[in-house]
């Protein structure tokens, strides 16, 4: 009887060996396969993003209409938003609309984008984005579609609720314009400039009142710059358009004198007070900014806003800087 070779035998515990190997391999392959992606815990949380605006220096404004088609995180499009059309104008003074409300995994995400659809509204109807004016004509604010992309990061914390605000300043964000129609968006860029994504949880207001016997004001609209950020030699030239391009946040004085500044993050903040007439076309046109006396407990006009509160400070308008 003839004997295996040695070389043969380990050959074949070789042989043996692999296919075991593939064996338990192809086992544990059949077995991630199999596993439902049902059985993987995803932690979610809340996310609600909401859309509010601020004012525009514009009488004849009587609404301004955008349409999202689609919005969009880290690429992907947000489940539970349908197609809407909504008057930012209407949205001022604090007033908020919800854009959608929906779990989603909990995690940080760093892009989130905005499809505006300029051509028909959320019903077909054309336009999508548009100014509508004191007399009810509609004027086009572009053609086709737009995406904006914005920031900051978004951070949706497990089981709980996550609320941003989209704050479109309407201000910055629109131009008059010599064109087919009689205002457009601006360019990209400044577009996206002039849209803010603040965390509620991380922002104060600023209230008071303004007393002005002097200045024989139509309009005093208050802005608000991060400490040191206002030059006024700067900021009172129109680019655009528009002067005090890089205000943080605006808001009008009442006719009773009381103002409201919302969606201020954390920080210090200068506050400027400035001053319009309104021409013969129903423009708004700057005159100057105001001097003021102080007549809260605060030294100067510069205020230091915390999350989730508010500080005070009321103003005596003594004099105007012209232009």
């Amino acid at each position: 009887m003839l004997e295996p070779k040695s070389g043969s035998m380990k050959s074949n515990a070789v042989f043996l060996i692999v296919l075991s190997l593939f064996a338990l391999s192809w086992a544990a392959c059949s077995e991630d396969d199999n596993t439902n992606d049902d059985d993987i815990d995803v932690v979610k949380g809340e996310l609600r993003l909401q859309l509010t605006d601020a004012p525009i220096d514009d009488s004849r404004i009587a609404a301004t209409f955008i349409t999202i088609s689609e919005i969009r995180l880290d690429g992907q499009p947000l489940d539970g938003f349908t197609e809407s059309t909504i008057d930012v104008y209407a949205l001022q003074d604090g007033r908020l609309e919800l854009l959608v409300d929906v779990e989603i995994e909990s995690r940080i995400y760093e892009t989130l984008e905005l499809d505006l659809n300029y051509a028909t509204d959320a019903d077909g109807n054309s336009p999508g984005c548009y100014v509508l004016d004191s007399d009810g004509d509609k004027h086009p604010l572009g053609s086709g579609e737009q995406t904006l992309s914005l920031g900051p990061d978004l951070d949706v914390k497990p089981e709980a609720g996550s609320i941003y605000i989209i704050d479109f300043d309407l201000r910055k964000c629109i131009e008059r314009s010599t064109g087919a129609s009689d205002y457009q968006f601006a360019g990209t860029g400044e577009l996206e400039a002039g849209v803010r994504v603040v965390n509620r949880y991380n922002v104060g207001a600023i209230f008071g009142n303004c007393d002005d016997n002097f200045s024989s004001s139509d309009r005093i609209i208050v802005y608000a710059y991060t400490e040191g950020s206002y030059n006024r030699s700067d900021e009172i030239q129109q680019q655009n358009g528009r002067a005090f391009a890089n205000a943080e946040n605006s808001t009008r004085v009442e006719s009773d004198g009381t103002y409201e500044l919302f969606l201020l993050e954390e920080g210090s903040y200068e506050l400027i007070f400035a001053s319009y007439e309104e021409n013969s076309e129903g423009e708004m046109e700057l005159k100057g900014t105001l001097e003021l006396d102080i007549l809260s407990s605060l030294n100067d006009n510069i205020v230091t806003v915390n999350a989730r509160s508010s500080v005070s400070l009321d103003v005596l308008v003594t004099g105007i800087i012209g232009l």
